[in-house]
């Protein structure tokens, strides 16, 4: 490597100018920078990159290849985005929330995991074996049955729905749409009927029915 004042020009065509530092290659084999750490024993070691955009900038990593640009971004905000060109694809914002396709966070009772979409459906897939299943649970705690609180199960292999509370399951739908309900209150409302004809009466009642009528 040779250089003389700010001017620095090295071998493998690097150059630094006093501001800029740039390294080309042309090698048809994978390359670039590398920091590596050869003291194994060293636990304090860290091989790091730091980069920083100052107070009122942002600090920025670049992804270009086939005319296609992505940006790794750190802003003066505290957001971290990952770009397609200049749209935000991810954001973790300031609080820690995840925005996939947006910057906008939802509603302040369910702002940690915004998803948003446009010219179509917006949706989550939960893909799984077909001997496994799928799983969302909701939770108080971190061990323990209280890991699943509150859930909704799906089974690949019977291809039936469980929904549960309190730790317990309390609704079944099985694949061929049968509804299970094991804890059923002795009499629920179920709707009104008109039960009579006659022009003069005409009344309604309620059906009750008892759990050996379910």
């Amino acid at each position: 490597i040779t250089g003389t004042g700010s001017g620095l020009n090295g071998e493998a065509n690097l150059t630094f100018d006093g501001s800029d530092l740039a390294l080309s290659r042309s090698d048809n084999a994978a390359g670039g920078i590398s920091v590596t750490n050869t003291n194994d024993a060293q636990a304090s070691g860290i091989a790091q990159l730091a980069l920083s955009g100052g107070d009122n900038s942002y600090a920025n990593i670049s992804l270009e290849a086939g005319g296609n640009n992505h940006h790794i971004k750190n802003d003066n905000s505290g957001n971290f985005d990952i770009l397609d060109g200049a749209t935000s694809r991810l954001r973790i914002d300031s609080s820690g929330r995840v925005l996939l396709g947006t910057t906008t966070e939802g509603h302040h009772d369910a702002d940690d995991l915004t998803i948003a979409s446009t010219g179509g459906y917006t949706g989550i897939t939960l893909r799984s074996d077909t001997d496994q299943g799928g799983a969302i649970y909701f939770s108080d705690a971190t061990s323990g049955d209280a890991e699943f609180d509150g859930h909704i199960l799906y089974s690949q292999n019977s291809r039936g729905m469980v929904f549960g509370t309190a730790q317990s399951s309390r609704l079944t739908i099985s694949s061929d749409g049968y509804v299970t309900t094991p804890n059923q209150p002795a009499a629920f409302y179920t709707g009104l009927s008109n039960s009579h004809t006659d022009n003069a009466t005409d009344s309604t009642e309620v059906l009750l029915f008892t759990n050996s009528k379910c």
